[in-house]
């Protein structure tokens, strides 16, 4: 309990200070942080008061995410964050936006090459957060369950520029100068809103 709570006072403090720095006004809620109760009750609690909307990421452990926004069902100030990448390695494919699209709240827009495990198995160095269409998402697809869900002005990308340990699929995004590779996830980023708005 002690733990939890010096986590607590250190992490959501930290979390006020940047969204009252940045103005932001949704944060996502992920791993540890929402599975913690103490932490989770606090930092609910702060984002109520700022006004801010706080959107559980779909992880590991999807179960624990159903909880949640099913205990939050009737609260339009949380929600899910969806992370496309995750629904393919961690979700094993479950259309998440089919089962909890009223309540999106924010996107992490990624690819990867889905669960390498032939045996089902969960690795955390499958979620590799490629730009889109370098992995096996379905962006057409995807573009259409998100259509079908809450509305989103901004879609949100969440991106990796460094290779998983004995993994190589973002090697050439690390050997890009970053304003060629900010120049290519904004051409992505492009043709996601095309599909989008169609």
């Amino acid at each position: 309990a002690a733990f939890t709570a010096a986590v607590s006072e250190t992490l959501v403090p930290r979390v006020i200070r940047a969204l009252e720095e940045t103005g932001y006004q949704k944060v996502a809620v992920a791993g540890g942080v929402a599975a913690n109760s103490r932490i989770r009750k606090d930092i609910l609690e702060a984002a109520e008061k700022l006004g801010v909307k706080i959107a559980f990421e779909n992880t590991e452990g999807e179960e624990f995410l159903f909880a949640l926004l099913a205990r939050y069902r009737d609260n339009d100030a949380v929600g899910c964050c969806w992370d496309a990448g995750h629904e393919m390695c961690y979700n094993r494919g479950k259309d998440l936006l089919a089962m909890f699209g009223e309540q999106l709240i924010m996107t992490h827009l990624n690819d990867n090459l889905g669960n390498s495990s032939p045996e089902g198995k969960i690795y955390w160095t499958d979620d590799l957060h490629l730009l889109p269409f370098d992995g096996i998402a379905d962006w057409a697809y995807n573009a259409e369950r998100l259509k079908g869900a809450r509305h989103m002005e901004i879609l949100n990308f969440e991106l990796n520029i460094a290779s998983k340990p004995n993994r190589h699929e973002n090697d050439a995004y690390g050997q890009m100068p970053l304003a060629e590779y900010f120049a290519e996830a904004y051409k992505r980023a492009v043709e996601i809103g095309k599909l989008y708005q169609q």
